[in-house]
């Protein structure tokens, strides 16, 4: 059970036990986040590039033009995210009824081609530019990219061999990645550089 507490006028992050400082500097690219620090906006591709390159760019520029700090991106395949399969449970709800999460992600999946020139691009409109991996080979993929953070998805935080391998990704003994994560509404906790 992850919580955040107020004691002090100091949030910790309470991880079984154990306590973050959440009021510790985060780096992440050219920014450095912390207490006094100015907001940092990240704006969401998701799956609005509408697997059109192009419009992958396009969106970058909008979040550029609009104040953004940084742009984040989803790494998964649809292989790695679900099963092809047309059973019940594995069929889309709401807006996207009728067709199965493989098809669903199939469409929405940020190609992995595409990843490291649009950070470079984000880069050269003054941006950060990581992502959310969904699974060990996103965060090997991610690696190669040089991706400054990771952020885990919401619904992944009960992935415990992903958050491991996001965190633990060491360079000696100093963690080289921020692995950032949180819950819908509730912020964010900055999980990297907390050992078992």
């Amino acid at each position: 059970m992850l919580q955040i507490l107020k004691k002090d006028d100091r949030y910790k992050f309470i991880d079984i036990g154990r306590r973050l400082d959440l009021n510790k500097n985060i780096n992440i690219g050219s920014h450095t986040i912390a207490q006094n620090s100015p907001v940092y906006l990240v704006a969401e591709m998701s799956a609005n590039h509408k697997m059109d390159k192009k419009r992958a760019k396009a969106i970058i520029d909008a979040a550029a033009e609009a104040g953004a700090d940084a742009v984040k991106l989803q790494t998964y395949t649809p292989d790695t995210i679900t099963v092809n399969s047309a059973a019940e449970c594995f069929q889309a709800r709401g807006l996207w009824q009728g067709q199965s999460l493989y098809e669903l992600y199939s469409q929405a999946y940020t190609p992995w081609e595409w990843q490291e020139e649009l950070m470079e691009y984000a880069k050269e409109k003054g941006l950060d530019c990581f992502s959310s991996p969904f699974d060990a080979t996103a965060v090997d993929f991610l690696e190669s990219c040089h991706t400054p953070a990771y952020k885990v998805a919401s619904f992944e935080v009960n992935d415990i061999p992903l958050m491991k391998n996001s965190r633990y990704r060491k360079a000696g003994d100093d963690f080289d990645r921020n692995c950032i994560s949180g819950r819908c509404g509730s912020g964010c906790a900055y999980l990297s550089g907390t050992r078992e």
